[in-house]
């Protein structure tokens, strides 16, 4: 089980609020929390660069909405320095590189980044519970 500390939550919270691909006008657009929900098992399943590489996709999959998006969050998440994360200490936060990239780039500790991300994916998930999702 993992635990989520209340500094991760309120990343989520405020990290959501700030990105208009997956929040808007008070909802969560519709594909989003079934992204999010998939990518723990995913994580744990396929392991860490092959969930990366299928989340980094911008094109729009089936539900048309682009993967990318729920990343970026993430790396927001990951580079607070409010969560205590620390996989990603040394990554500025507003750099283009998506979390993929710097997963090939950085191959010293994948678990730890696999981990820090089951974590705030969690956080994440429960973020957007929080919101009413568009129809």
């Amino acid at each position: 089980m993992i635990a989520i500390k209340q500094p991760v939550l309120e990343s989520a919270l405020r990290h959501l609020a700030t990105t208009t691909d997956i929040f808007a006008d008070g909802k969560v657009k519709k594909a989003y929390p079934a992204y999010v929900a998939a990518m723990g098992p995913a994580l744990r399943q396929a392991g860490l660069l092959p969930t990366l590489a299928a989340y980094s996709s911008a094109e729009p999959g089936e539900a048309k909405a682009a993967k990318l998006p729920v990343l970026a969050l993430l790396k927001a998440m990951l580079t607070d320095a409010d969560t205590g994360f620390t996989s990603l200490k040394d990554q500025v936060p507003d750099t283009t590189q998506n979390l993929f990239q710097i997963a090939l780039e950085d191959t010293t500790d994948h678990h730890r980044l696999r981990r820090e991300l089951e974590t705030a994916t969690v956080a994440l998930k429960l973020a957007l519970r929080t919101y009413p999702i568009e129809e």
